[in-house]
């Protein structure tokens, strides 16, 4: 059960990095010290001069921000897997196997993101 807790922050957390300047400002906010700082609701809303309430309704706004524009971006899953792929490839280079880092590097260089070659 904590894992799952943890797992769920840290993904939070890789958005929150990825697109948190498209929060408002409160949105943005309340997540950082939330995720970051895990203050309670209490503690952000005396900071940020809100309601328990606002908060809450604050950090559930970014949440579903979050997971909106990483469904029609991308960006953190594509990050993942360049992640993968290049793990990949050095383990392929411990392992000397020439022709299939060559592939791997040749599949990389052809990569895109989107409609758009990196």
């Amino acid at each position: 059960m904590k894992e799952k807790i943890l797992d769920k922050r840290l993904a939070l957390g890789e958005l929150l990095d990825a697109y948190g300047n498209l929060l408002t400002e409160k949105q943005r906010q309340a997540l950082e010290m939330h995720l970051y700082e895990d203050l309670s609701y209490s503690e952000i809303a005396e900071l940020l001069n809100i309601s328990k309430q606002g908060v809450h309704d604050k950090i559930n706004n970014a949440v579903k921000n979050l997971e909106t524009f990483e469904k029609g971006v991308g960006f953190v899953a594509y990050i993942k897997n360049l992640e993968s792929e290049l793990e990949d490839i050095l383990n392929s280079l411990k392992n000397v196997d020439e022709e299939k880092i060559i592939k791997r590097l040749s599949d990389l260089k052809n990569l895109r993101f989107g409609n758009k070659a990196i």
